[in-house]
Formats: C-alpha cells, structure tokens, sequence
C-alpha cells in the first residue's frame, strides 16, 4: 500500500471574505512527483500557504504524514515540514552554504562551529547529486540553479518528506534543469516527495508521475500515470478553453478586448523602464524572462503579479459586496462613488457584512442624500491623508448603521 505524505480533502478557504479555495482535494504519496499546472493563477498561493502552516481554513481536512494536522474544526499551532522554493532566494544571505544547510535549521544545539566538522558533512550530500558547491562559499556568490540545489539539500537535511518546485523553469536554464530531474530522481527512491508546479507540458511529462489542472480554486482533473501524455494534457486544457469560451456564445455575449500590445521605452543603457499590454477576455497571457538581468526583471515581475492579485481581490470583495445590497437605488449610489474614486485614483474599501434590503426606517431620498455627503466629503480629504476611503454598512432587523472613514 503506498504510504500517504499530504492530503488536502474537500477544503475550502477564504482570505478576506475571498474563496481561495473550494472543495479542493489532492494526495501527494512517498516517492513521487506530482504535478500541478495552474490553469489560471486562482488559489495557486493559498495551496502553498496551506502546505506549509495551518491556517483557519472554511471546510474540510488536511493530514500530514497520515496525521490531521488542519480541519474547519480547528487546526495543529506547529508548522507542516513541506519546502518550497521559489524564484524567491530564501537562503540567509551574508552566510555560508554549509551555515544554511546545518547551522540554521531546526534541532541545532551546537555552540562552537567546526567548519571543518561541516565540510565533511556536506561532502556526502553533494557527491550524491553530482555538485560541486563549496562549503565555505556565500550564498549571494551562487548562481540561480546552485542555490536551488542548496534549498533543495537543505530541506533533505532537516527532514522535509515533501519539496514544493514552483515555476523553477522560468529562472533555471534548459541544461540545469535536466541535472534537476536527475536530483529530484534520486531523492524520490529514498522516498521524498515533490510537487512540481509547471504551466509547460514538456517540463510535466518529463518528471512527474501524476499531474493535476488547477483552475478557480479547484483541482479540476488529476491524470494518472498511465495516462500521462501531451495529447491527454492538451485534451484537458483544451476542454477548459471550451467552457472558458462557451460561455459567452451559450450567454449571445460578444468576446471583447483587443490584441495583446507590447509598449517599452528604453533607459540609458538599454535598461526597460516601463511596458503595457492588454489580453482579450478569457485569455491568459505568460512572462518569461531569459536573458539580461534576471534578478531585476523577475523582481518586476513579482511585484507586479502580487499587485495585480491585490487589485483582483479589491474589486471581487466590492462586487460582492454591491451584490449584497437590494435596495438598488442605494446600490446605484454606492456604484456611481466607488467609479468615481477608481477614476480619481482614491483607494477604497467596501464592506457590506449582511444583506441590506428595504427594511430600514430613514427615507430613501434622505439616506442617499446623507451617505452622499458623508462619501463626498471623505473623498475630499483622502488625497491630503493618501488615505483609503472606507465604507461599512451592517443591517440589522430595523436598523441600518454606517460608517464612511
């Protein structure tokens, strides 16, 4: 019977009144790789996030190495041993290798370091995958894929049964990334774990024994072993285009937006300042970067997409609370400030914690003349303060309260 190292089953999880998650499920087991291609960006961070802490999650269980480590009735306060390395160094820089590897991890109790005591230790370890890293050498001297074999050897060291390979393609060349497998081979005969998250169908059908399609928040299709082969990947993400696609012709719904534009003006010294573009509804759009300053464009990158995750979530967390107000006229009010604010670049938050209907003893008129100023007057004083515009409303049986700040 194969021995179980992660399981995430029927979960469900929100992070600011936003589900992440819903009813996913997935089982990692010993000696595998399992991968995940992310369909769309979706609930990608919060798997990661609840692989390794055990967060309050809405619904459903979470066992680590056979144990319930997390469930919607409450969860374990210590961390799960899982890894993830990312294009984000997690390394201490200003230290060595060999401080990263030993000296940092969880159970050291030594107070005077032998660094030679810790060379030979890490002898072994390196002769195993076929590197030759010093001991003694820097973290901030390493290249890209050496720090990635010392995160990796790092997890080994301290005990993590599963390792988390997150987009590692994007920053490892072509050559390095075949040395990769080889490791990640070696280390699932002695029964580690991977989950290896790609968007290529090339780099999945290398390495990984069973592969799942992560879209919205759920893990959509998991393709067995036997089973794996470009034509089935195609055939699945193929039939995610499809519902993508049919629903705006099943809806007489025309598809919008214009062609992908790429826009750049060069600094001095070839250096890229800024660059715009725009995808048409329903596309998806991948940036890579290969060559030139790697760190500095993947940095950009990084801020970007986390900018864009927290504008997402701004506008879906507005929107639902729009949609819990059916006194429209007020709904109308409160839509037209908010499109006024975006336009004036002021920052807003909407929260509506229950449902407003009509059953609220003010007139209308004068509760719309009345929010009205209170709205206006906090726009005004926004820019001065650089502030965000807060609006809260709470319905209760008879009443309704409001507060603008």
């Amino acid at each position: 019977m194969r021995q179980e190292i992660f399981r995430m089953e029927r979960v469900t999880y929100t992070e600011q009144g936003i589900r992440k998650l819903e009813n996913f499920n997935m089982q990692i087991y010993a000696g595998e790789v399992m991968g995940l291609i992310p369909v769309n960006a979706h609930g990608k961070n919060a798997v990661m996030k609840l692989l390794q802490h055990n967060l309050p999650i809405y619904d459903g269980y979470i066992y680590y190495s056979g144990e319930l480590v997390n469930s919607w009735r409450g969860a374990a306060r210590k961390s799960n041993r899982v890894s993830i390395i990312q294009a984000q160094n997690r390394l201490v820089k200003g230290m060595t290798v060999a401080d990263n590897i030993f000296v940092l991890r969880q159970g050291f109790r030594q107070y005077v370091l032998q660094t030679s005591v810790l060379r030979k230790q890490l002898q072994p370890f390196m002769q195993d995958i076929g590197m030759d890293i010093s001991a003694d050498v820097r973290i901030e001297k390493l290249s890209a894929f050496e720090r990635v074999a010392v995160e990796l050897l790092r997890a080994v060291v301290a005990g993590y049964r599963l390792i988390v390979l997150d987009e590692i393609s994007t920053f490892v060349s072509h050559e390095e990334m075949d040395k990769l497998y080889g490791i990640m081979r070696h280390y699932t005969e002695q029964g580690f774990s991977f989950l290896y998250i790609s968007s290529h169908f090339e780099e999945i059908l290398r390495i990984c024994d069973r592969t799942g399609f992560l879209c919205n928040g759920r893990l959509q299709k998991v393709v067995q072993e036997r089973d794996m082969s470009r034509k089935t990947l195609q055939e699945c993400l193929e039939g995610y285009d499809r519902q993508v696609w049919g629903y705006p012709e099943s809806r007489h719904l025309h598809k919008t937006g214009q062609e992908i534009m790429l826009e750049a003006e060069p600094e001095g010294g070839g250096k890229l300042r800024r660059f715009s573009f725009s995808v048409r509804e329903g596309e998806g759009l991948t940036l890579q970067a290969q060559e030139g300053d790697l760190a500095g464009i993947q940095e950009f990158m990084r801020k970007t997409s986390s900018y864009f995750d927290e504008k997402l979530g701004q506008e879906i967390q507005q929107m639902d609370g729009l949609n819990h107000i059916t006194l429209y006229p007020l709904r109308s009010l409160l839509t037209a400030k908010l499109a006024d604010m975006r336009k004036r670049e002021i920052h807003s938050a909407l929260e509506v914690l229950y449902p407003v209907d009509s059953k609220v003893v003010m007139e209308t008129e004068d509760l719309l003349r009345s929010l009205g100023i209170l709205i206006d007057n906090a726009m005004e004083a926004a820019p001065q303060t650089a502030g965000t515009v807060r609006i809260v409303l709470l319905q209760e049986e008879k009443e309704l309260y409001i507060a603008v700040a």
